[in-house]
């Protein structure tokens, strides 16, 4: 899997943090539950909930760029011009792998501030 975080958007909940934000967290899900999907049937789905708000090319904008990070898989579609997305990696994975990824830049870029909040968090001190 590509990196997934050039940097984090504190501002954000959950996985909308690593992700970019909430839109990028409702493509990922809804190529989650729906496999082999294609944009059209994402924004399709996604105008039920964001009404004209939306346009299609924001939801493929978005789509490639979580490509480009490795969250959704793409490939051409057997016999229509359409690419068919699917999730790359399952949401529980995606969340292990991105906490992991934060514990191992402050691991090497301030050890002893990470030993000493680990130690804190236990009531160690």
């Amino acid at each position: 899997m590509k990196p997934l975080m050039p940097r984090l958007h504190l501002l954000q909940d959950g996985l909308a943090m690593f992700l970019g934000g909430e839109l990028q967290v409702a493509v990922y899900t809804d190529m989650l539950d729906h496999p082999g999907t294609t944009i059209r049937q994402t924004y399709d789905r996604m105008r039920q909930t964001y009404r004209d708000q939306l346009a299609y090319t924001t939801v493929s904008t978005v789509a490639n760029k979580l490509c480009d990070k490795g969250v959704l898989h793409r490939k051409k579609h057997a016999t229509k011009a359409d690419y068919l997305y699917t999730a790359s990696v399952e949401e529980n994975e995606l969340i292990a792998r991105c906490v992991q990824l934060v514990v191992d830049k402050l691991r090497e870029e301030y050890p002893d501030e990470l030993a000493f909040a680990i130690v804190a968090d236990r009531g160690e001190l």
